[in-house]
């Protein structure tokens, strides 16, 4: 058994025992801290409630790719797209959509973009996007149909001068709510 009335030697000075066992444990408490957690549960699915989908079969899928042909001078317009969003699940949803970026420098071939999502009665969705077409922020938009069916709307103003026999390209993100 250790004698706490003790002097220890450290060096040139003498310490009580007692108080070195003190500052020891108090070293001891003053680094005490208490965890706290939280688990989480994970359900794959194939895609969110509300994602796009192929007009003709009803195929989901969560992501797009468009091509178009675009000419100097012309506002080019496509309002039948195969493809649209979908809102699968129960309740209203608030998703979002942004510009998210671009390839192929889209600022010297167009204009301006302009995107609308809309079902047989309104528009829920409409964005104008200009050079230099560098990623926006998210601008949520209500979908208060369950289930319910959006087209995608785009009209691509092609500058005058556009160079001919060149590709570029502009990337649309949409994010949705979790189901």
């Amino acid at each position: 058994m250790v004698n706490l009335l003790k002097k220890i030697r450290m060096g040139r000075y003498t310490i009580p025992a007692l108080l070195l066992v003190a500052i020891m444990v108090g070293s001891v408490i003053a680094a005490a801290y208490v965890v706290l957690y939280w688990e989480n549960t994970f359900h794959v699915k194939a895609n969110p409630d509300v994602c796009f989908f192929e007009w003709a079969t009803g195929t989901k899928a969560n992501s797009l790719t468009f091509d178009f042909d675009i000419f100097p001078g012309i506002t080019t317009t496509d309002e039948n797209m195969t493809y649209g969003i979908g809102h699968f699940g129960t309740g209203a949803k608030t998703p979002s959509m942004r510009l998210g970026g671009s390839w192929g420098t889209p600022g010297n071939k167009i204009q301006d973009i302009y995107v609308e999502v809309y079902n047989s009665t309104h528009s829920v969705y409409s964005n104008v996007f200009y050079e230099p077409f560098a990623p926006t922020d998210f601008v949520p938009f209500d979908l208060p149909l369950y289930p319910g069916k959006y087209a995608i709307y785009l009209e691509i103003d092609c500058k005058y001068d556009a160079p001919v026999d060149t590709t570029c390209g502009i990337e649309f993100q949409l994010q949705t709510p979790a189901s």
